[in-house]
């Protein structure tokens, strides 16, 4: 599973691309198979390969060790081989590095009739109303998969956050925007990502 960013070793033989995907190699399953049925295929060696991906940081970025201890972290208190746990125990980590709070359920687990969908759109409207919730928002990559009219029509305040570039040193590296937050924490400290969040107005209106 290919999700976040980070930079490539200065002396990478790559001259396509400063970046690369952190890999978390997951068993083989049918292309039918649900997300939370899908297993990490070795924990230990998928941290190793993490740790190994990551290594070229520590001379260079000065919160490299801080990070390290973050994901050894979020590897140790994953439940199961689980990809979705480890995910959990990833967010938990990360959160309570920041000092961000994080409740979370499980969509499988909640007993919600999900049935009816027909689009991509309607995973989130039914959840939302199911739930009795009056809002919600959504990273603004996904807009395209809504219809407003149908949370109109719900009376669900459809919303977006909006995207802000979050810029920092990271010498002797070229700086690359929007990568994830391993590499956020790899340059900056836990209190000036805190603060970097909640200092910029990022919830925009509907579509």
């Amino acid at each position: 599973m290919n999700r976040n960013r980070i930079l490539r070793p200065p002396n990478s033989n790559r001259s396509d691309t400063s970046w690369q995907y952190v890999h978390v190699p997951v068993e083989k399953a049918p292309r039918e198979a649900r997300i939370q049925d899908i297993r990490v295929k070795d924990i230990p060696s998928a941290l190793d390969l993490i740790l190994a991906q990551v290594e070229h940081y520590k001379k260079r970025a000065p919160y490299f060790h801080h990070v390290k201890a973050i994901v050894e972290d979020a590897f140790l208190k994953s439940r199961s081989n689980l990809l979705v746990d480890l995910n959990i125990s990833a967010l938990a980590a990360v959160c309570r590095y920041i000092g961000l709070p994080f409740e979370w359920e499980l969509c499988s687990k909640m007993e919600l009739e999900l049935g009816g969908i027909v689009h991509p759109g309607q995973w989130a409207l039914e959840i939302s109303r199911q739930l009795g919730a009056e809002a919600y928002i959504n990273p603004p990559g996904g807009r395209g998969i809504f219809r407003q009219e149908e949370w109109d029509l719900a009376g669900i305040d459809l919303k977006f956050t909006e995207f802000f570039s979050f810029r920092y040193n990271c010498d002797p590296y070229k700086f690359e925007d929007a990568l994830s937050i391993i590499d956020v924490m790899m340059w900056n400290a836990p209190e000036e990502i805190f603060k970097a969040i909640f200092s910029k107005p990022s919830i925009l209106g509907d579509l």
